[in-house]
């Protein structure tokens, strides 16, 4: 027995402590491959700071701007995000990360884009959860939902599987 092989975990420093081997792989190539062929963006977005890893890499393959949004938390129900370094005027953006769940942080992040010029947003994931209405609620801000088919979702349209299969042939030494 080998293990498994995980995809995009939010926090992949649990691995370390598995009592079998385990690797951790990434759809993030898969998502940068869909991103420039369907939607070809000019700059890429992480939506905080904990995705920035996967928005960079996303941003580097494609061949295009990157920056992030810093969160800061004021109380237990209002959160304020600031752009770094965002010049969007005129550009597609795609805002990544690794989940969608309530899609409410790229609905902020999609309205500060529009407000700097943005001409089109898109969302794109690994795990698609749209719970509480998400698909709703995101379409009124951004122009494409883009996800794997990690988890059964309506806007699974990039295919995971190569990322999986890198991640077993890993395990595998191979």
């Amino acid at each position: 027995f080998h293990g498994p092989a995980f995809l995009d975990l939010h926090a992949a420093e649990v691995l370390h402590n598995l009592s079998v081997p385990a690797v951790f792989t990434s759809a993030m190539p898969e998502l940068a491959s869909h991103l420039q062929n369907e939607v070809n963006p000019d700059f890429i977005l992480s939506p905080d700071k904990g995705a920035i890893d996967r928005a960079s890499e996303v941003a580097n393959l494609i061949g295009c701007e990157f920056s992030y949004l810093e969160k800061t938390r004021i109380d237990a129900h209002t959160i304020v995000h600031k752009a770094k370094d965002l010049d969007v005027q005129g550009k597609i953006v795609a805002i990544v990360d690794d989940m969608i769940a309530t899609g409410g942080t790229i609905c902020r992040a999609a309205d500060a884009l529009r407000s700097q010029g943005a001409i089109e947003v898109h969302a794109a994931c690994s795990h698609g959860l749209f719970t509480g209405g998400a698909i709703r609620r995101l379409t009124q801000y951004v122009d494409g939902v883009h996800a794997t088919g990690s988890l059964s979702n309506p806007r699974s349209v990039i295919d995971a599987g190569e990322a999986l299969a890198r991640g077993i042939n890993e395990l595998l030494g191979n």
